[in-house]
């Protein structure tokens, strides 16, 4: 008990979790830096379906919508979703450029926007850099450039690039017929058994950020939550088993009746690997039902309180957390991002100087061998 004769433990339990979650994630985040990619995956396949609704909210805004269309215009969907997609995937790719971190890329949100597809612009100025109109053409039909600008880019699989350049156009190849028909079909296939997410969940993120290694995790405070703090605190549980305990509880707590507010903590975590560290930004999300909510919301308004939890906010309404949620975890994966890809390339510069080395060496043993 406090002085005031409240009860603190569920800060306690916030506190020491938060803490723990951080120091696991910086000790082994590093040695696990490709598995960034599942994380990348969720958020990748979300934002996409998201996009589709914006373009096409008649078809396209719900998971039920999106099966139900399948079913019933299955190859209108499949056009919709070569083309659309075919954009989608080249922004990813773009984005993911070393060299374009300080781009940003706009496809828009109106489907039938003639002659430019994506527009890219700086980061800092918002000046156009390029502007791209994106050709996916599985068939024999060649790509049709009739509204297209003669200063945009046409971006094309590898069987139409010719084509394109005969038309007088700088071109960029991307991917080929085959690979594009198969995204196109693996995407079909999941709209149409319904395993898709054009929104985000709890347990959707959850479940992501245990295969991703966590980035970002969403625990329920529930009393088997508290139970596996105390057994925890009690030395009956590792502190791996407590995580692994607490963080599964945590895919449901989106889904389960009575949960209605929430506590969110940014968490610094230092990672360190392959010669570079890296500080990430990671949320931890805490939700809680009415009978905790009681005790926990009053410490909000206490300085005491406050400053230990720093950098904590307070939800009174579940879902107001999730937007922001997103936003933290989006920076983390921007941030770990962008390590991985100076892991990479410290990687190949690395085995490039050592190709070097070997060379040099060889020829040594040559010179040698004459002498």
């Amino acid at each position: 008990m406090d002085r005031d004769g409240e009860n603190p433990y569920y800060i306690e339990i916030m506190q020491d979790t938060g803490a723990l979650l951080a120091q696991e994630q910086a000790a082994y985040l590093g040695e696990m830096a490709a598995a960034f990619t599942e994380s990348a995956k969720l958020a990748n396949e979300v934002e996409f379906w998201r996009w589709m609704g914006a373009n096409y909210p008649q078809h396209f805004s719900s998971a039920e919508q999106i099966r139900q269309t399948a079913a019933e215009k299955a190859e209108w969907m499949r056009t919709q979703i070569q083309g659309k997609g075919y954009e989608w995937d080249y922004m990813t790719m773009q984005r993911s450029r070393l060299s374009k971190l300080m781009s940003v890329f706009d496809a828009g949100d109106c489907p039938t926007q003639p002659g430019i597809d994506i527009t890219e612009t700086g980061f800092w100025d918002g000046q156009v850099k390029e502007r791209y109109q994106n050709k996916a053409y599985a068939g024999t039909n060649n790509p049709d450039l009739h509204n297209t600008p003669k200063n945009a880019v046409v971006v094309t699989n590898r069987e139409k690039v010719d084509y394109a350049r005969k038309q007088g156009y700088e071109t960029e190849e991307y991917l080929d017929a085959e690979t594009i028909r198969a995204r196109r079909e693996k995407r079909f296939e999941q709209a149409e058994s319904g395993k898709i997410h054009p929104n985000y969940d709890w347990k959707q993120i959850a479940s992501a950020s245990l295969k991703a290694g966590v980035i970002g995790a969403v625990i329920g405070m529930t009393a088997e939550t508290v139970a596996s703090y105390q057994s925890w605190k009690a030395g009956e549980l590792t502190s791996g088993q407590y995580l692994a305990e607490v963080l599964k509880a945590g895919g449901e707590s989106g889904i389960t009746a009575g949960l209605t507010s929430a506590v969110m903590i940014p968490i610094q975590a230092a990672v360190t690997a392959a010669g570079l560290s890296v500080w990430i930004t990671v949320p931890v999300a805490f939700v809680f039902g009415t009978v905790i909510n009681a005790v926990v919301a009053p410490c909000f308004g206490r300085g005491a309180y406050k400053r230990l939890l720093n950098e904590a906010k307070y939800y009174q309404a579940l879902e107001d957390v999730y937007d922001e949620f997103i936003d933290v975890a989006k920076l983390a994966c921007r941030q770990y991002e962008s390590y991985i890809i100076q892991i990479g390339n410290q990687r190949q510069r690395y085995e490039e100087l050592k190709a070097k080395n070997e060379e040099a060496d060889q020829k040594l043993m040559r010179l040698l061998e004459q002498i």
